[in-house]
């Protein structure tokens, strides 16, 4: 079905804002480009490492595997530029996209373990989506490593687990699903076979790796007849998972990405990873520039949503702007307001009283995070804040405050809490 943009349909709008949602913004031109607000040096740069020039040609052919990590706020709109990238580098890499909080049901209970083995489902996806043959049989050698015997009575695992390890063909996307729900499984179910499935992959990593690398050299000549110079891994969602987990997948454990023979491009939050230092020789860092909003870019940034959604329709003058401004630049807090507006304002007369309770409520959640300590910084004369201290990244990770290029301000919506004001509004 063909979708006109932008909606008029309260239905549909809810669900273009719907933070939470991944619209196919490339295929259905919804694509809004920031570069002139923030920048495009770090789009340039990853191009180049990848050996990629202004015309979208690979001007260096593969001499060795690059690792970038893609630093950036919450909200800074990551996701959508890692699709941007895969985008425009499709028809020069074979894209493996994996996005974990898509993908895994239980982010709160998901462990590196997990995440690697999802790696290697979605390379087989893009093999299959793509028409590069591949034996089933070579991905058993690695797939083998995720199932051991266990005195765990789980009925549902076990049996997943004979199914898959049948001698019988039963064709490669069916392979593909079965490994999914089996993983799906183990990620939900948190038993004691979870654990020592775990256990047999961190024990034989290097051997999985091995086998990992030895069929994606078998695969290469297969990739080179279609064009492609490479596979290019883009792992996306790891904002989501606890941030001691994040620091053992891209510090403690960067190793296993750097030895796996392929391009990798990581998304990872900029706060709390700046003692990353340790996992520096493993990646090359970019940092994805907040948007920085004035009077000449504000309407770039607003077409996030006018793209996608009439304006006339649903919001009156004036109130997108306020939206916007209020946003303090992150594109996940532009489209959580305007979606919270349309709530509010499908039942409520008055637009203001509408936009007031939006403001209201999204600011009171980010104040309610707050202890007296954290308030006592907010509230200091000095608002220089120092990004290494606990405290601050606490708030920076909780988007209290909105870091942008090197500094850091208070998130709009929360300054009428700590003025004691009851001006939620805009000026």
């Amino acid at each position: 079905m063909n979708v006109q943009y932008p909606v008029k349909d309260l239905g549909a709008a809810l669900n273009l804002l719907n933070p939470n949602a991944e619209p196919e913004i490339f295929e259905s031109n919804l694509y809004v480009n920031l570069d002139k607000a923030r920048g495009d040096d770090f789009l340039n740069m990853i191009f180049f490492q990848l050996g990629v020039d202004e015309q979208r040609k690979i001007f260096n052919p593969k001499t060795s595997y690059v690792k970038i990590l893609l630093t950036g706020h919450r909200g800074s709109g990551k996701s959508i530029e890692l699709q941007r990238i895969l985008y425009n580098l499709k028809h020069l890499y074979l894209p493996v996209y994996i996005n974990i909080e898509k993908q895994l049901l239980k982010l709160s209970a998901v462990e590196p373990e997990e995440i690697y083995q999802l790696l290697v489902i979605e390379l087989m996806q893009s093999l299959s989506d793509y028409g590069i043959s591949f034996s089933e049989k070579n991905f058993r050698k690695i797939t083998d490593y995720w199932f051991t015997e266990t005195t765990v009575n789980d009925k549902q695992s076990t049996s997943a687990k004979i199914e898959i390890g049948a001698e019988a063909e039963v064709g490669i996307n069916m392979f593909i699903l079965k490994l999914r729900t089996f993983l799906k499984t183990l990620n939900t179910a948190q038993s004691e076979q979870t654990n020592e499935v775990r256990r047999k992959i961190k024990l034989n990593i290097g051997s999985i790796i091995q086998n990992l690398n030895s069929e994606l050299s078998i695969l290469e000549p297969q990739l080179k007849e279609k064009g492609y110079n490479g596979f290019l891994f883009v792992l996306d969602g790891t904002e989501k998972l606890d941030y001691q987990l994040a620091v053992r997948i891209l510090i403690q454990d960067a190793h296993i990405f750097n030895e796996i023979n392929g391009n990798f491009i990581l998304a990872s939050p900029v706060l709390g990873l700046y003692d990353i230092h340790a996992g520096q020789a493993f990646f090359n860092q970019q940092i994805l520039p907040m948007v920085k909003l004035n009077d000449g870019n504000i309407d770039d940034f607003k077409s996030i949503v006018t793209k996608r959604v009439d304006e006339a329709t649903f919001f009156p003058s004036g109130t997108l702007n306020c939206i916007a401004k209020k946003s303090g630049g992150s594109i996940r807090i532009l489209l959580e307001l305007a979606y919270n507006y349309l709530l509010y304002s499908a039942y409520k007369k008055d637009s203001n009283d509408a936009l007031k309770s939006t403001l209201y409520e999204m600011g009171l959640s980010y104040y309610r995070k707050l202890d007296t300590s954290h308030k006592e910084i907010l509230k200091s004369e000095n608002k220089e804040y120092n990004f290494g201290d606990e405290k601050v990244k606490e708030m920076l990770f909780g988007l209290v405050l909105l870091a942008q290029n090197g500094k850091a301000i208070i998130n709009p919506l929360v300054q009428p809490f700590l003025d004691n004001s009851e001006n939620y509004l805009c000026d």
